[in-house]
């Protein structure tokens, strides 16, 4: 069987939620898997962008679910850092910059918590 690699791509921003019980990581998770990643490919977050308008939503989103479930928001820079997009001010207003290798069969992201 041979490696199996999602193209390079953009696409436009997903908006994304948490079902009862998912803990704020998995938002970050939810991000992905709208972004057609199939939840088994391993994920290389170093290679999706997006712009600092979608970046800070995103924390904001994880630091309201921090507060709401009694977590440290001192986890957003932590989940954000490990594991979100970057930015990048080339990517268009409200898309996503997906690059060669952002989810394939041979790179690894930590499974939810």
């Amino acid at each position: 069987m041979g490696k199996k690699m999602i193209k390079e791509k953009t696409v436009d921003a997903p908006v994304v939620s948490l079902s009862e019980g998912q803990a704020p990581v998995d938002l970050l998770l939810n991000f992905y898997r709208a972004l057609g990643w199939d939840g088994e490919m391993n994920l290389d977050p170093t290679k999706v962008r997006t712009t600092k308008e979608v970046y800070y939503s995103l924390c904001d989103q994880i630091k309201l679910l921090c507060i709401e479930q009694d977590i440290s928001d001192g986890q957003v820079g932590f989940y954000m850092v490990n594991f979100g997009p970057g930015v990048d001010d080339g990517t268009p207003p409200g898309k996503i910059r997906l690059y060669n290798g952002w989810a394939t069969t041979d790179t690894v992201l930590p499974e939810s918590a």
